[in-house]
């Protein structure tokens, strides 16, 4: 079990990067404004953070809906969702430490309850939506008389913007975004340090290391 002091030494060297995050890329934002983020346990600054405005939202959306026509997300097969989905959730278990970490920080929870549930419900409900929205759940036909065939299909929307709340801020990430990307619309979500990080672990860098989402999925 890691102790008080062995938590204090990670935090120390934890990287934190306040710019945004749109299109694929992260940024400052258009004004180059940033606020400070707190620790709630101890009032202390723990980072800068792009002060987003309209031109920002603007630009997120726009980007997302660019990648949303391309279908590169939105029509592929639910099987590559699925695995790409599936790929994120192993990765979100992967980096927990350092994700739970960052949730403590900003939400100023204690890090036993965001390494006991927080970080590993997010990665149960990325998983359970890659593996029962994406291809367990099928359109159908609603009763009618004869000679006529009412369908009910499911299709993906667009774009989908969340707001996050401070006390389960990476749940309630996964909540959102897990339905969202499992039926192949984009997400843009509004929350500092620690979405910038789950992004981090959808990006296209590297296939061996991330979980490849297409870079506008999500902003």
């Amino acid at each position: 079990m890691t102790s008080y002091q062995e938590w204090k030494q990670k935090a120390e060297v934890l990287s934190l990067d306040g710019r945004a995050f749109i299109a694929g890329a992260r940024c400052p934002a258009a004004s180059n404004e940033t606020f400070g983020t707190l620790n709630p346990s101890t009032g202390k600054l723990l980072a800068e953070i792009a002060k987003c405005d309209t031109r920002d939202i603007d630009r997120a959306v726009a980007s997302t809906r660019d990648a949303f026509e391309s279908g590169v997300w939105s029509k592929a097969a639910t099987a590559a969702r699925k695995a790409v989905l599936l790929r994120l959730a192993a990765l979100i278990e992967e980096h927990a430490e350092e994700l739970a970490l960052l949730e403590a920080l900003e939400a100023g929870k204690p890090i036993s309850e965001c390494m006991g549930l927080d970080i590993p419900e997010s990665a149960a409900c990325i998983r359970w939506h890659a593996e029962v929205t994406t291809d367990k759940r099928y359109d159908a036909l609603s009763p009618s008389g004869a000679g006529v065939v009412g369908m009910i299909t499911r299709e993906p929307i667009g774009v989908v913007g969340a707001v996050l709340p401070w006390n389960f801020p990476a749940l309630m990430l996964a909540w959102k975004i897990g339905p969202a990307l499992s039926v192949g619309n984009r997400a843009s979500s509004s929350s500092p340090l620690n979405k910038r990080r789950f992004r981090h672990c959808a990006l296209p860098i590297s296939p061996s290391k991330q979980a490849c989402l297409p870079a506008s999925s999500t902003s």
